[in-house]
């Protein structure tokens, strides 16, 4: 038995539990803090007098954080343990969380929503990171799957809960209250610091490199990202997540605008057609989780991404065909429903990352990856910005 097998052979069944539990806790609570802003902007904007540029620096401020966030824990989960990373991002991400909901100027919002976004960029690397040095590599597919998949039922759970803070306690208290309710990964950190176990592989590693030669230890292991291989790698990995972000953004960001505004969709049917979305994009998760583990990483991302591509052609071709009253007989219905079916290409991005970068290395790489992806990719909401709605899907296209 090498030394990695015997690092996972470690762990009990309830820690292994414990472990997915906490990166699908942490990643759907990441998704619902970025959206319940989006949600309370406008509210927030009135409330405290801001242009619309301003409203859109806040929500800049916790996109920008969160590339600093995943470089500076990346570091630290290489350096000090993917467990200690996991516990002071989530601790940071409360903190900005909770402290924003108390802001009374534009700077001091800002600043908390900067804060938030660097807690909240380390805690997807840091837990990605130790699920995979965890679970075993012929699951990791399902178990990845389960935790990306998370990201729908925050999103889901950010909308119930904005709207009903500004219907139960207004405009001027409502995105208070929204934004508060952000700072429960404090309850989450807790839970990690005293039923999540460090990772072996890493605490093996740390010990290989003590006894190592003091020569061996100069060089800082991320510098090696700069080697010709790893570059590639690194820079490769980027592109793949901004271009998935850019297109996931620009369609979760205007597609409702332009169905009430353009295609007269009533509101009611737009939270339908959203509900209807949210299981079939869990078990399209589930399932090509499911396959990548069996027909390896490439083929789980390459089968739902060109269904999203279909889905993507198919949304531009139907942008101009109104409703007419039933979802069953409108094209774009479908379309959508095969977008979050596409959405499970996500899904093998934390094991594929991971397992392209050696230990010493990974923390650093698989969160800046992401992060610096993510924030690039989430541009496309304000690349439309200006464009009417009847143009919106097409704009992607032209």
């Amino acid at each position: 038995m090498n030394d990695a097998q015997a690092a996972l052979s470690a762990y009990s069944s309830g820690q292994k539990l414990a472990i997915i539990v906490s990166a699908i806790l942490g990643f759907g609570l990441d998704m619902y803090n970025v959206l319940i802003l989006t949600f309370v902007l406008g509210a927030i904007r009135a409330s405290m007098h801001l242009s619309l540029g301003q409203a859109g620096l806040i929500a800049t401020a916790t996109l920008v954080g969160s590339v600093i966030g995943g470089a500076a824990f990346g570091l630290v989960g290489d350096r000090y343990g993917r467990k200690t990373a996991l516990q002071w991002a989530l601790a940071m991400f409360s903190i900005g969380a909770i402290l924003s909901a108390f802001s009374n100027s534009f700077e001091m919002l800002f600043g908390l929503r900067f804060i938030t976004g660097i807690g909240l960029g380390g805690e997807w690397g840091a837990g990605m990171v130790l699920f995979n040095e965890v679970w075993n590599a012929r699951r990791r597919g399902i178990g990845s799957a389960c935790v990306q998949g998370s990201a729908v039922l925050g999103t889901a759970v950010a909308s119930v809960v904005g709207i009903w803070a500004l219907k139960q306690y207004g405009p001027e208290l409502g995105w208070r209250v929204a934004l508060l309710t952000g700072g429960a990964p404090i309850l989450l950190m807790i839970f990690v610091r005293f039923a999540i176990p460090e990772s072996k592989l890493w605490q093996a590693h740390q010990h290989s490199l003590a006894s190592a030669p003091a020569a061996r230890r100069v060089r800082p292991e991320w510098l090696d990202l700069l080697l010709p291989t790893y570059r590639l790698r690194f820079l490769g990995g980027i592109a793949w997540i901004m271009s998935y972000m850019f297109t996931f953004y620009a369609i979760l960001v205007f597609l409702p605008t332009l169905w009430i505004k353009d295609m007269a969709v009533p509101p009611a049917e737009v939270r339908s057609i959203v509900l209807i979305g949210t299981p079939i994009s869990c078990g399209a998760y589930l399932v090509f989780g499911w396959l990548n583990d069996r027909q390896g990483r490439r083929i789980g991302a390459v089968i739902p991404g060109s269904i999203w591509v279909i889905s993507l052609a198919l949304m531009a071709f139907f942008s101009t065909q109104p409703y007419a009253g039933s979802l069953v007989a409108w094209p774009m219905f479908w379309s959508y429903l095969l977008f979050v079916i596409g959405n499970a290409s996500l899904g093998v991005s934390g094991p594929w990352i991971s397992e392209l970068f050696p230990v010493g290395m990974r923390s650093t790489a698989t969160s800046s990856i992401y992060m610096m992806g993510r924030a690039i990719g989430s541009l496309a909401r304000w690349w439309c910005r200006w464009w009417p709605p009847r143009r919106v899907a097409r704009c992607f296209w032209a």
